[in-house]
């Protein structure tokens, strides 16, 4: 039997799938079950998913007065920890370097004195990027999100163009040396 060269994987290829079959080998997104404190101050209180969920694409949806926007933002890592990033970022008294459009937001409403309520969802849920991945699906889900946002969306549309920030912890100049 012949076989050619334009019908067959080459090496490379092949090095990636095994290394990405043994790398992914276990790891289902199994969800953990909410800690919180008070169970009514959940920012996911009456929906399927725990605030702990990890691979989240989430809307903020701000509420004041009779204006309601609303912000899509993603979190690799589980979703509380995303969440009580933003609460922090939302105190006045805080300096933030890069705020985010939803931060500048709230801040913005707090300066004016008015009152807001903000509800929390789950839009989506992906896997973040894996070594030997071609692509970030959370990043990619976030984009498509964004893209096609209607009303009063505070994200700005060059966040879809924007480069994957999970894949840079794979590249070899984040790994030190490691000592025989």
């Amino acid at each position: 039997m012949r076989v050619s060269y334009c019908c067959m994987d080459n090496i490379a290829t092949t090095i990636k799938k095994h290394n990405a079959k043994i790398l992914n080998e276990g790891n289902q997104n199994i969800d953990k079950g909410c800690n919180c404190n008070k169970k009514d101050m959940c920012p996911f209180k009456n929906q399927k998913v725990s605030c702990r969920a990890t691979g989240v694409v989430y809307k903020a949806e701000v509420k004041s007065g009779a204006e309601c926007s609303y912000y899509i933002g993603l979190s690799e890592g589980e979703f509380k920890t995303r969440y009580n990033n933003h609460t922090s970022s939302f105190n006045l008294d805080r300096n933030i370097k890069k705020p985010t459009a939803l931060a500048t937001y709230v801040r913005d409403l707090k300066r004016g004195k008015k009152n807001y309520s903000i509800e929390w969802s789950v839009l989506r849920r992906a896997r973040p990027i894996k070594d030997g991945d071609a692509a970030c699906r959370l990043c990619i889900r976030e984009a498509t999100a964004i893209a096609f946002a209607e009303g009063n969306c505070m994200n700005k549309r060059t966040e879809v163009v924007s480069t994957c920030r999970h894949r840079r912890k794979f590249l070899l100049s984040m790994f030190s040396h490691v000592p025989d």
